[in-house]
């Protein structure tokens, strides 16, 4: 077994400060291609072991990446080779091509979600199709790692690093040329990109560098690209000290590049005719990623049929269907939310023995929640039905079935009164519960089930996922469309299908109609033939 040390060479690529400012343009795509020679040497290294070694190296090259701090910028103009003294361990802190450390924050945050730097996880990586560069995200997240196998006679100043403007879409990174240059056939220096496209996602340009390093013989290119992030200092009044904090802007990488990115292949269409304010609007149509999440899209395809084949090859209706269902939240540039299956409500009936049990309960505040005669433990008491509605604080008129304010004793106390005046009457009374454990609906057999699996980024608008319970990991009926790309979404919520036609009609509910998602109606819906 071949033993590789994660170290960098005693040779760091770095640029005057003051040498220019300005970043290359992208140049568009070259013409020009490897030559003859250097395509057989890659295809001999290919096969090699040293090759091999190679990539498995910088595999754990990429994976040892510590925590360090950010590295200096690296600017796009020709490079000079600065001498360092030996190697420099990749095990601390990071040390810039400039000289000097810079120590991470002591406490790294993704979105809202800490990282355990002590926890060795599973990070996003990957490679190119042809396997002439691999990528990896460092352990602590902040960077992403780029690695790229190239001949040995390959010096920094023939290396090509060009990176472009901020791209025109907020969560797409700028253009990115690397590679290097070499003689053609007919005796000219042409250009060999390795790298060339957009990367996926917005970096810290500025911050990105790129090294020569040699790793089993085998000559690389390390980049290092630096993902958004701010710093700032946490004060504890109490232990009189600061924290310093790092927070990373959650994003998606399931690939480099833009053009790297694989879509699912569809293998359903379902389609699901729309009325706005009781007025046919338009329909729209959902492709279903069934090879990546067969049961999932099994589910939706009953529930938008109203019926479904079981075990034994026998159709049977299924527990709800979407037609009829109005939607439940709209909310712009996050998600539309439907498929209540109404199972979370329902009106019990007390008799005047039953009511008075429960009213002793309910009427002390500081009860733990339990189970009442035929109240669960968990359900809470609603507006409506016996307890009448009248108005909010705020003059509203209450539904029925609305939430009563669970944080306000002064509403708790109104409630039960109510009740109180119920009891007293001793006639018993319908007072509608929520029952919570029905919040995500019910699956077309009229139960719910386990998340089965993460295996779509919610990559852009009209993303079809289904809503789930976190923490007891369960999902029903009750789905959302997001209404932009949401990485925050990925491995929290399983997404198993795309809006193929109807974004208009999507704007516009989005637009027109946040707020007041009961005049958004699901009128008809179904399954749809596959073109091809």
């Amino acid at each position: 077994m071949l033993s590789v040390e994660a170290s960098l060479p005693s040779t760091l690529v770095r640029l005057h400060p003051g040498q220019n400012s300005q970043i290359y343009p992208r140049l568009g795509h070259h013409a020009s291609t490897p030559s003859a020679r250097s395509q057989n040497v890659r295809e001999r290294n290919a096969g090699s072991r040293a090759y091999q070694a190679a990539l498995a190296a910088a595999t754990a090259l990429v994976a040892r990446r510590f925590r360090g701090a950010s590295p200096i910028s690296m600017r796009g103009v020709e490079p000079e080779v600065v001498d360092t003294d030996g190697d420099v361990n990749l095990d601390g802190p990071r040390m810039s091509p400039y000289g000097g450390y810079a120590e991470a924050p002591a406490r790294i945050f993704e979105g809202t979600d800490e990282i355990d730097l002590n926890k060795k996880e599973a990070r996003p990586s990957g490679s190119s199709e042809k396997g002439t560069y691999f990528w990896k995200m460092t352990q602590d997240k902040r960077f992403i790692e780029v690695i790229i196998p190239v001949d040995d006679w390959v010096e920094a100043k023939d290396v090509v690093y060009r990176i472009g403007e901020e791209s025109e879409d907020p969560m797409r990174g700028p253009t990115l040329e690397l590679g290097y240059r070499e003689k053609g056939e007919d005796g000219k220096m042409q250009e060999n990109l390795i790298i060339d496209g957009q990367i996926l996602n917005t970096i810290r340009r500025e911050e990105s560098f790129w090294i020569l390093d040699e790793m089993v013989g085998v000559k690389v290119i390390i980049l290092t690209l630096s993902r958004p992030r701010m710093r700032r200092q946490r004060h504890d009044p109490i232990l009189r000290r600061k924290t310093e904090e790092e927070r990373i802007e959650p994003q998606t990488w399931d690939a480099l590049l833009v053009e790297d990115r694989e879509k699912p292949k569809v293998t359903h269409k379902v389609f699901m005719d729309i009325e706005l304010e009781g007025k046919s609007a338009g329909r729209m149509e959902f492709g279903l990623f069934g090879d990546l999440l067969p049961k999932t899209v099994e589910n939706f395809r009953g529930l938008c049929n109203g019926e479904y084949v079981d075990e034994e090859g026998n159709t049977q209706k299924a527990a709800f269907c979407y037609k009829g269902s109005k939607f439940s939240h709209i909310m712009g540039q996050h998600i539309l939310s439907a498929g209540n299956a109404g199972k979370d409500l329902e009106l019990l009936e007390f008799s005047a023995e039953e009511l008075e049990e429960y009213y002793e309960f309910f009427k002390d505040f500081e009860a733990q929640p339990r189970e009442v005669g035929k109240v669960k433990k968990g359900w809470v008491v609603r507006w409506g039905g016996d307890l009448g509605l009248g108005e909010d604080m705020f003059g509203t008129p209450r539904e029925e079935g609305q939430a009563t304010d669970i944080d306000s004793n002064g509403e708790l106390k109104q409630v039960a009164e109510i009740m109180g005046n119920l009891v007293e009457k001793g006639e018993g009374a319908k007072i509608w519960f929520y029952k919570p454990e029905w919040e995500k609906g019910c699956d077309m057999k009229g139960g719910t089930f386990k998340a089965e699996g993460f295996k779509v980024p919610h990559m852009q608008k009209g993303m079809l996922t289904m809503d789930r319970h976190e923490t007891q990991d369960y999902q029903g009926s009750v789905f959302f469309i997001t209404l932009k790309e949401f990485p925050s979404m990925d491995n929290r919520w399983v997404c198993f299908g795309e809006i193929l036609s109807g974004m208009e009609l999507l704007n516009k509910i989005e637009e027109e109609y946040e707020g007041r998602a009961k005049l958004v109606t699901i009128a008809e819906c179904g399954d749809m033939a596959l073109e091809g």
